[in-house]
């Protein structure tokens, strides 16, 4: 490349939780490594970078701004809702993300939460510990195990992580159907639903799968979970903005839904007074579906290829 480069990732801990190395970055140039507090730190920090990297830290129009030598942002994940892509491109910055590093993961977290709700296997593993074997009497178990065999999986968007969710609930006898902004896809085999509120009405789960946009923020709403089958389960394993929490915690309160699995809230983590946190028919993650080792060091190896061929002048995987 011949001139100096510097990188500066802002949120590194979360990117090397578990061990994965920055250390292949350091060919590119001078590499700092981040674990910003706040924005007036990570401005800080990125006053003379040149290529930013970030995780869930929000790069808003400001921060770009006060970053004159800035040529390249690589988020390091999919959603990249928390920088401003308009901003970057308006100073002809490429932003760049890693799509489908996770999709198997965050289908097998998707799936991990609908067992505990169903299962509850780690309340009752809890109980053997505290209470003994009997730990619930066959009343409890009986109100709460849940079959998924025969029941109706419907999905809001069918992306690279839809694609890899249904077939697992296809596996445990489940019928698939799903909605789409974009509408159907031909090429898949499962029911394309138009309606969403067809779709909500028919599922006995409903599991979103969808990226935050201008459409979609908010979508699930008390008009949404009112249009859900009585008793059905709600999964969220796709952003927190997605959901009217309110509206989700009064219809888990009330029993119209019999659970709801979260690996994502708004704003995360969730402020202490977030009803859903009292409720215990709600399984929470902290947004953990893309955290195994396999998918980071996906990440980080996509990740390079993307920074390599941005300096080799083609670009790759670029959003803005």
């Amino acid at each position: 490349m011949g001139e100096k480069i510097k990188l500066v990732a802002i949120d590194e801990y979360a990117e090397t939780l578990g061990g994965i190395s920055w250390e292949p970055m350091r060919a590119f140039g001078e590499l700092e490594l981040y674990d910003c507090q706040n924005r007036q730190e990570a401005a800080r920090r990125i006053a003379d970078a040149d290529v930013v990297f970030t995780s869930n830290f929000p790069l808003d129009a400001g921060m770009i701004a006060a970053s004159p030598r800035l040529r390249l942002v690589q988020v390091m994940g999919t959603g990249y809702n928390h920088v401003d892509v308009a901003a970057a491109a308006a100073r002809g910055i490429a932003v760049c993300n890693v799509p489908d590093y996770s999709a198997v993961t965050v289908a097998q977290q998707t799936f991990a939460l609908l067992l505990e709700l169903c299962n509850r296997t780690g309340e009752l593993s809890r109980g053997v510990r505290e209470r003994g074997w009997k730990c619930a009497d066959s009343g409890e178990r009986v109100s709460y195990l849940r079959e998924l065999y025969g029941k109706t999986f419907g999905m809001v968007g069918m992306g690279s992580i839809g694609r890899r969710v249904a077939p697992i609930a296809e596996s445990f006898g489940m019928r698939v159907i799903y909605t789409a902004q974009r509408g159907p896809k031909p090429e898949l085999p499962w029911e394309y639903v138009q309606s969403l509120d067809t779709l909500l009405a028919q599922s006995d789960i409903v599991s979103l799968h969808c990226p935050l946009n201008a459409q979609t923020g908010g979508m699930a709403d008390r008009a949404f979970f009112a249009a859900m089958k009585p008793g059905a389960i709600f999964l969220n394993t796709g952003r927190g903005g997605l959901v009217a929490e309110e509206a989700l915690a009064k219809a888990l309160a009330s029993g119209r839904l019999a659970g709801a699995g979260l690996d994502v809230t708004d704003p995360e983590p969730p402020r202490s007074d977030n009803p859903l946190l009292e409720l215990a028919n709600c399984v929470i993650s902290p947004h953990m579906g893309a955290a195994t080792k396999e998918a980071r060091q996906r990440l980080m190896d996509e990740a390079v290829k993307n920074v390599r061929a941005f300096f080799s002048g083609l670009p790759r995987y670029r959003v803005g």
